[in-house]
């Protein structure tokens, strides 16, 4: 099956635990109220601290309206689940070890509804779009294997789409690399940067301030955050 493949929207699609319960439109305390368990009994199954039994399997299955073989992968799947970069230790700067050759992944939020869309600007056919909106770990791990290199190296580009209040007016990206990449904690500063450029996207659309001048091929306009040293292409 081709990468790609994987992030079309199916039914019978394969997550973890905490992942076709979202799916499934329920929250932790909605799905523990239709089991009579508590909340802390779903929690400790997504986070794999714990496994259902199988009489809790076929409730579990029936409350997602789904069958047993499913919630079964979905507990495997969970239980393989490594470390999420966004958490504790893998924090860390030092751990990043980036490159001039390093590839780039591109997360561009989507203000509308939520969804991210991933690319990368050295492999055009990588164009998908998360199943649960922001990328899952098996999601991670499988663009990992795409690229051959792991989230530690290579470059991961946040990216703001935006546009004034007309419709017609310019698109305008504001793209900057993850504070936690970065080992000199004033390049933290990029996040508030970031934060203003989105903010002066309505008036670079109007003509009040100057924003970016040089457009992509596709007629964007991008604006790449340096850190602390504020905007680079503006």
């Amino acid at each position: 099956m081709a990468v790609a493949d994987f992030y079309q929207t199916d039914s019978d699609a394969v997550g973890t635990l905490a992942e076709l319960r979202v799916a499934a439109g329920l929250s932790q305390r909605n799905l523990a109220t239709q089991l009579g368990l508590s909340q802390t009994a779903v929690s400790r199954w997504e986070r794999a601290l714990a496994r259902p039994t199988e009489d809790e399997i076929s409730s579990y299955a029936a409350a997602l309206n789904t069958d047993r073989r499913a919630i079964a992968d979905a507990i495997a799947l969970t239980a393989a689940q490594p470390q999420p970069p966004g958490g504790g230790q893998e924090r860390s700067p030092g751990r990043f070890l980036l490159t001039k050759s390093s590839p780039h992944l591109i997360y561009d939020f989507e203000d509308t509804d939520g969804d991210v869309d991933l690319s990368s600007p050295q492999s055009p056919n990588m164009d998908i779009r998360a199943m649960f909106g922001e990328p899952s770990m098996h999601e991670i791990n499988l663009i990992n294997r795409y690229f051959l290199a792991g989230y530690f190296e290579r470059y991961n580009h946040l990216q703001r789409r935006c546009r004034g209040t007309d419709e017609d007016s310019t698109v305008y990206l504001i793209r900057w690399l993850s504070a936690y990449e970065t080992a000199n904690p004033e390049d933290h500063a990029r996040d508030r940067i970031a934060a203003m450029l989105v903010d002066s996207i309505e008036a670079w659309s109007t003509g009040r301030a100057p924003g970016p001048e040089s457009a992509l091929p596709t007629g964007e306009r991008l604006a790449s955050v340096s850190g602390s040293g504020g905007c680079r292409d503006c």
